[in-house]
């Protein structure tokens, strides 16, 4: 539970940041908006566990037919290296979180350079007009075909 209440509120710490950031949202009381935002998202957070673990449960329940019907390793060319399965889900589910994670920092460093870049210009482009959508999409295409994203 502490660790679902940490996650959620750096989670909402960073949604209350970006939307003030980026001028999406007009927060009166910071504090009260990272209140609301943590506690939909812990909300969330505990919903999603209870079905991971209804899931789970399931899972258990039917292991026989899924293994039967399913067999990854032999039907689809999937190794999973690991010798037993929960670790085997383990070490899935963290190097899908590891990608997840680099991603969103490959993101964060584009938002970041596109944005210098716009701030550069002669003549400052407000931010969240039509113009600077314009060259804020345009700009990102370049820096995502320089880094062979696109």
């Amino acid at each position: 539970m502490a660790r679902r209440e940490q996650f959620a509120g750096r989670m909402a710490e960073a949604v209350v940041k970006r939307l003030v950031l980026r001028k999406l949202a007009e927060v009166r009381d910071e504090s009260r908006a990272r209140e609301v935002v943590r506690r939909i998202l812990s909300e969330d957070l505990l919903a999603e566990e209870k079905l991971d673990a209804d899931a789970r449960a399931l899972m258990l329940d039917h292991a026989k037919e899924i293994r039967d019907s399913a067999d990854l390793t032999g039907s689809e060319g999937v190794v999973i290296r690991a010798t037993d399965e929960e670790k085997a889900r383990g070490q899935l589910r963290t190097e899908v979180f590891r990608v997840l994670e680099d991603e969103a920092k490959l993101e964060e460093t584009i938002d970041q350079e596109v944005r210098r870049t716009l701030a550069s210009y002669s003549r400052p482009v407000p931010e969240g007009s039509a113009e600077w959508e314009i060259l804020y999409q345009k700009t990102r295409e370049e820096v995502l075909k320089r880094r062979f994203r696109l």
